[in-house]
């Protein structure tokens, strides 16, 4: 859905909403806002639960999960934010519309029209009226997060083994990793393989599945597509 069209949408609808519409509008509020409501519960449980957990054990935890081999001198609250992991994740600052729409749209585009506009209404309704949850973290840490970001001497890598995070000296990271591809183990390509394998796989499977060898939920399964090259990951 264009921008323009979504201004179009919301328009209408603040105009021409009836009274069982405003009745429903309010229910799927309440239902968005439990949810948020919800998710901040489960998170400071999380949050309390990490926090008394093994008291000193923890610090303990924190230190052995952050390797630093680089010449900073990381802070207690940059060592904190990298001891949650690469996989933590911060709230938004704002409720992602645009993402909501992009990511609904495909679900419903193929909808009868009436329907598909229905639950648009609906959803611009409930995101109209949604406020951001509270952030997980501090303006401390959101600073601590923003200087690790910037400093581009520095390289932050998760471990080969275990859930460590390593920093490295962006000069050292470069020179083993240059070290590693002078090496036999890896090749540079002229041409990409992965399309005449990717082919020959799809006709020998094609093959089996006329041949009724392979039955076709299993064909469909197992036939490649947007196959990619193996690439070098340091």
């Amino acid at each position: 859905m264009q921008p323009p069209d979504y201004d179009k949408i919301s328009a209408l609808t603040d105009k021409s909403v009836s009274p069982t519409f405003h009745a429903t509008q309010r229910k799927q509020i309440r239902k968005f806002q439990r949810l948020i409501s919800f998710g901040k519960k489960r998170m400071d449980r999380a949050s309390r639960n990490t926090s008394t957990n093994k008291g000193n054990n923890d610090d303990m935890k924190k230190a052995n999960s952050v390797v630093n081999l680089s010449q900073r001198q990381l802070s207690k609250t940059e060592s904190n934010v990298l001891a949650l992991g690469m996989n933590f994740a911060t709230t938004p600052s704002k409720i992602p519309v645009e993402e909501f729409i992009q990511s609904i749209e495909p679900s419903i585009h193929k909808m009868d029209k009436e329907k598909a506009d229905n639950i648009r209404i609906q959803i611009h309704q409930v995101l109209k009226h949604s406020k951001p949850p509270k952030s997980n973290i501090t303006r401390l840490e959101h600073q601590a997060i923003n200087s690790l970001r910037n400093d581009s001497s520095i390289h932050i890598l998760k471990a080969d083994k275990g859930n460590a995070i390593v920093i490295m000296d962006r000069t050292e990271y470069d020179h083993k990793v240059q070290d590693i591809l002078n090496t036999d183990t890896y090749t540079c390509l002229k041409k990409n393989p992965i399309p005449a394998v990717e082919r020959k796989v799809a006709a020998k499977l094609l093959s089996l599945n006329r041949s009724s060898a392979l039955p076709t939920p299993l064909y469909r399964h197992l036939r490649p597509s947007s196959s990619k090259c193996p690439r070098f990951f340091g």
